[in-house]
């Protein structure tokens, strides 16, 4: 089996077609998505083909087992915009583990987490800010005011 932990190419195709940004207060779940999405096929060789993609609808066997079994792992990693211009993932080692332990718990194939912060790290640098979060300035220490 591929050892998806040791270092692989991420091929990245960037959408031609970059969605606008989006009013802070516009900003919802299941509102706002993401120009791109990451994507790998596993078989009996393990994983292989990982790529960034422009979002865009999926292919599915009509024997998939998503649709057979409703077997399937979602996981809602968040990103945060904080006043320094830098982007936060926010706990990705957690949700790394949480989506490998729900693969592993109804046996679809295990993403190793080191591979799981690899590929939303290079998933995170893709797109426009439209679909970041802003933290309230109570949780950015970079708008705190001296108190001097």
């Amino acid at each position: 089996m591929t050892d998806m932990s040791s270092p692989v190419t991420i091929r990245i195709e960037r959408t031609a077609r970059p969605t606008e940004l989006t009013a802070p207060e516009a900003l919802g779940f299941g509102r706002c998505f993401s120009d791109h999405m990451f994507r790998a096929h596993h078989d009996e060789g393990g994983w292989r083909d990982r790529a960034i993609l422009p979002r865009g609808p999926l292919v599915l066997d009509p024997a998939a087992t998503v649709l057979q079994y409703s077997q399937c792992v979602f996981e809602g990693l968040k990103a945060f915009s904080w006043s320094d211009g830098k982007v936060r993932l926010f706990r990705p080692e957690f949700h790394a583990r949480r989506f490998t332990e729900s693969a592993k718990r109804i046996c679809l194939p295990e993403v190793p987490v080191a591979d799981f912060l690899r590929a939303m790290g290079h998933r995170s640098t893709c797109d426009p800010r439209s679909w970041e979060r802003r933290p309230s300035s109570a949780c950015d220490p970079h708008s705190r005011r001296s108190s001097s």
